[in-house]
């Protein structure tokens, strides 16, 4: 366990330095072909220099060129990257039961772990570019709804509907609040993520995923409002807390709801 453990941390690493490139060029519409630069002073980084998580603590944080200071988030999104690899390797070898989870692993077998640290890492991107630029990057997000849904297309026959229907509900219902606020608090790309994170989960958890997103951004919208950090009118992320809520609705059987 300890050895599969280790080479999920180093290719985590590795993903998640691929996932810092994903995240600064997508918001900037640049390519994702080509070498890293700094964004100071322009200098393309050296093989050397682009070690995750070890060249940052080499060079102290620094570029080696105009000694301009590297972002905190790129060896953060390595490590959480790398992290989350891990806990992935961790959760198949001990699936809990019942869950969306072991649903995946029952139908899709040894393809289930594959396809869940391809969704996780797609999840990143998008929670640290709404975070970072209140922008969801719609290539990640089409990206994600394709390959859920052609791997869906290996489950039992009532699974696919319940999981399109479990979507189709979740990004109605979004849709109607976006409407009725007339756009204010929610955009088009969260109505896209939710479908895509609700056809993931399936039928109920991606309602429970949906309110347990409400939940928590009303109590951090909350405690932001009373600490003076924001306004009523404060533009808050909300892809964030929709990824909280399906990732504890993924892993766990927490259900506001019991269907028989």
């Amino acid at each position: 366990m300890a050895i599969f453990s280790a080479l999920a941390f180093i290719l985590g690493l590795a993903v998640g330095s691929f996932l810092n490139c994903l995240i600064y060029r997508l918001p900037r519409r640049q390519k994702i072909a080509g070498r890293s630069r700094c964004p100071y002073c322009h200098q393309k980084i050296a093989w050397y220099d682009n070690f995750p998580l070890i060249s940052f603590l080499l060079l102290k944080g620094r570029c080696r060129t105009c000694s301009r200071p590297i972002s905190w988030r790129y060896p953060l999104v390595e490590f959480i990257t790398a992290t989350g690899f891990v806990f992935l390797v961790y959760f198949f070898s001990f699936p809990p039961a019942p869950s969306p989870l072991s649903s995946y692993i029952n139908w899709l077998g040894v393809l289930a772990l594959p396809f869940f640290l391809i969704i996780f890492s797609g999840l990143v991107v998008i929670f640290t570019t709404d975070l970072l630029y209140q922008s969801l990057p719609p290539q990640v997000i089409y990206f994600l709804t394709l390959v859920t849904f052609i791997l869906l297309l290996a489950s039992p026959p009532p699974q696919l509907f319940l999981h399109l229907f479990a979507a189709t509900l979740a990004a109605s219902f979004l849709a109607a609040i976006y409407f009725f606020t007339l756009g204010q608090g929610l955009g088009w790309g969260d109505i896209k993520l939710v479908f895509s994170l609700g056809l993931f989960l399936g039928w109920p958890a991606a309602i429970t995923g949906v309110f347990l997103a409400f939940l928590t951004g009303a109590f951090v919208g909350i405690i932001l409002i009373l600490t003076g950090k924001a306004r009523m009118k404060t533009a808050v992320p909300f892809a964030p807390f929709l990824i909280l809520g399906t990732t504890i609705a993924t892993f766990t059987n927490f259900s506001f709801w019991q269907f028989p």
